[in-house]
């Protein structure tokens, strides 16, 4: 038997039957460029559904003036975790896994602080991604990291592991908007009944309950921590507050995780 050595004999061999062949050709694949390309839409979608945050009212419009906490959107389970716009600042409380790739390229680059309920793996494991991203996206001054005892030296290790890491990415990517040294983070130990971030405006306090936050004398919440601190048997009730994260759920109080967004004051 004769082998179809050209392109011309292949021709040759569907003569008469190459517009029918086309035709069935068309037939099928209209259906799967439908089908590949409807797969292609769903994934898009989700994929900004996951990049712009949880579609529970997580991304309401916070004014400058306003006080409120919106919740964090995580890769786990995330219990204790917060993002306080306060007065145009921005303070992350809490830092479990995943909460860098999801927060607004907006809040990144603005953010201010991030304060941690504990060192334990679950409660710090999304730091670095916050450092990362939010020094990327153009954060302009160090990133200021409170925290309980043991905070400072974890973050000094945090910045020596990063720091060859750091230096690659210039090398490649240029240096962010922000400079090279906004990459730092840096610690502040939040000793009981401290003053841990003050602009002024806006005062954060440690307390044995929990984080208490103040904007201008005008309205206060209180973020208690759970289960990561030895009971001192003072709860977050007995302290002044318009706004109280409880660690169960109580008559006066929400509880932890937040759902949805809390406006402590509208300005």
């Amino acid at each position: 038997m004769a082998r179809l050595n050209n392109k011309h004999q292949r021709s040759d061999l569907l003569g008469a039957d190459a517009g029918a062949t086309d035709q069935r050709i068309e037939a099928y694949c209209m259906p799967t460029h439908r089908s590949l390309l409807l797969g292609v839409m769903a994934l898009l979608i989700a994929a900004c559904d996951f990049a712009g945050g949880p579609s529970d009212g997580s991304n309401a419009i916070v004014r400058p003036q306003d006080f409120a906490l919106l919740p964090c959107q995580s890769l786990s389970e995330a219990p204790h975790c917060a993002l306080a716009i306060v007065g145009g600042k921005r303070i992350l409380f809490g830092a479990p896994a995943g909460v860098g790739w999801t927060l607004p390229k907006d809040d990144l680059r603005q953010l201010d602080a991030v304060v941690l309920f504990a060192l334990e793996a679950d409660a710090i494991e999304g730091l670095d991604e916050v450092r990362n991203q939010s020094w990327r996206e153009g954060r302009a001054a160090p990133l200021r990291v409170i925290g309980p005892p043991g905070v400072i030296e974890m973050v000094t290790a945090l910045n020596n592991a990063m720091e060859q890491s750091d230096a690659l990415f210039v090398v490649d990517n240029g240096i962010p908007p922000g400079g090279y040294n906004a990459a730092l983070l840096e610690p502040v130990e939040a000793p009981q009944d401290s003053r841990v971030f003050d602009t002024g405006d806006v005062v954060i306090f440690r307390r044995a309950a929990g984080y208490q936050i103040d904007y201008s004398g005008r309205a206060t919440a209180l973020l208690e921590v759970c289960g990561k601190t030895p009971d001192t048997g003072e709860t977050g009730s007995k302290l002044a507050a318009d706004v109280r994260i409880a660690c169960r759920q109580e008559d006066d109080a929400d509880a932890w995780p937040i759902s949805a967004p809390i406006f402590v004051l509208r300005g």
